[in-house]
């Protein structure tokens, strides 16, 4: 397209007004690889010739990556393999299911993604074991349609909205697909939902689903955990902008009961990222002391217990979550983050950890994107406060202007990192 120029103010309008919406693409504006200042000293170059560039600066506004309340780390909330399982020589077991504890605010439980790339045509999955889902809680009686919601979390519901209530659907194990019948009102501590809850669920996570299926309204399509998968977007209008309140990815950590279990026993851990990308690791044991690794994780799917010449473990191994966590976007450099935790800024870079760009990533390379380690439970120096899921911990980065400006649909690791490993 042949580049367009006007002399400003340029003012974009619009109504969301339920009652006088007329246009259902309202929403916000998106423009590609961000936006610039004019160099006024080089105005004359906007009505140059042909091929020249019009010269000025990237305006790198603050991104809002993250903005949640992680729940407390736990040493064994993902999965827990008893003492005496025999590593055949070949190496390893077969990988299998995780199994997680029950239902909770931690993990969630078999809810449905939509790996990458989003769409009406993306593969859904149903995961075991979902970490810190959702952007609110929510407590439901089964067989009723009115959801309790913690103060202040009206603005997150609108009417229309597909939603995720974990556990409250035909058992306490599997979530609930329902949509919001009615936007809540100013201060409201109830949501109505057009579905009954299948089972009681109190202060079970909320998360979005994708509401492609709604929207489309195909009467030949029935939404349901099948091929409705998570959905960490807002939609506005026509666009879809990233949720930071459903952002939180973090990594993991395993210890056995025994110190006979040293690292020559590893665990592979298979899932996915934040975004639905595959997503593969492999952690050392070291005994009775955890071990924490590099990945953030937002979907685990299996683990598999290998042994390079085949042996016996001697006491139970457990994985489960620690307090190191995962930024959406590569981070190269600490001076472009600003980290809240715990109420006040991070000043000092302690917990930060440059994006790992290792080319190919493997299964035991860093995390593509960088990470954040809050408190004590991560095998580095944190932030000195562990989550206890009432802390807010809110991420924001200014994006450099080589990172946004080379990335495209061929090749985005200037903004998302190397490729993940997925072996």
């Amino acid at each position: 397209m042949a580049r367009a120029v006007c002399s400003g103010p340029v003012i974009v309008v619009g109504n969301t007004n339920p009652t006088q919406l007329s246009d259902p693409d309202v929403g916000p504006s998106i423009t590609f690889q961000g936006d610039g200042i004019l160099d006024p000293r080089l105005v004359g170059t906007v009505d140059g010739a042909p091929g020249r560039p019009i010269y000025g600066f990237f305006d790198n506004k603050m991104l809002m990556l993250t903005d949640s309340t992680p729940s407390a780390s736990a040493a064994g909330n993902l999965d827990s393999q008893a003492g005496g399982l025999v590593i055949p020589a070949g190496g390893n077991t077969t990988p299998r299911a995780i199994n997680a504890a029950s239902q909770s605010i931690a993990v969630s439980t078999n809810i449905p993604l939509g790996v990458f790339p989003p769409g009406p045509a993306t593969t859904v999955v149903t995961v075991p074991g979902t970490l810190d889902f959702g952007f609110t809680t929510g407590s439901i009686t089964g067989g009723q349609n009115t959801m309790t919601i913690p103060a202040g979390a009206y603005k997150y519901f609108k009417k229309g909205q597909a939603i995720f209530v974990a556990g409250a659907g035909s058992s306490g194990s599997v979530p609930l697909l329902t949509t919001v019948a009615a936007t809540p009102a100013f201060g409201a501590t109830t949501v109505t939902l057009t579905n009954n809850a299948g089972t009681t669920a109190t202060s079970q996570p909320v998360g979005t689903a994708d509401p492609s299926l709604f929207i489309l309204g195909n009467p030949s399509v029935t939404p349901s955990l099948s091929n409705v998968g998570a959905w960490p977007w807002i939609a506005a209008g026509c666009t879809a902008l990233w949720d930071p309140t459903q952002a939180t990815a973090r990594c993991l950590r395993i210890i056995s009961s025994s110190a006979s279990d040293t690292n020559a026993f590893t665990i592979t851990v298979r899932g996915w990222d934040v975004y639905g990308i595959p997503m593969t690791e492999t952690i050392a044991l070291n005994g009775t002391t955890a071990v924490y690794g590099k990945k953030a994780w937002k979907y685990v799917n299996t683990i598999q217990f290998n042994h390079a010449g085949g042996g016996t473990t001697t006491g139970t191994i457990t994985l489960g979550t620690g307090d190191v966590f995962g930024i959406p976007l590569k981070s190269d450099f600490f001076e472009y983050m600003s980290i809240y935790w715990n109420g006040a800024l991070q000043t000092a870079n302690t917990g930060w950890l440059v994006a790992d760009s290792t080319i190919p990533a493997t299964a035991t390379t860093g995390d593509t994107r960088g990470t954040i380690q809050l408190g004590v439970n991560g095998g580095g120096t944190g932030y000195t406060t562990s989550p206890n899921g009432s802390i807010r911990l809110a991420v924001f980065m200014s994006m450099p202007a080589y990172n946004a400006l080379n990335a495209n649909n061929l090749n985005y690791t200037t903004m998302f990192g190397v490729t993940q490993f997925a072996g």
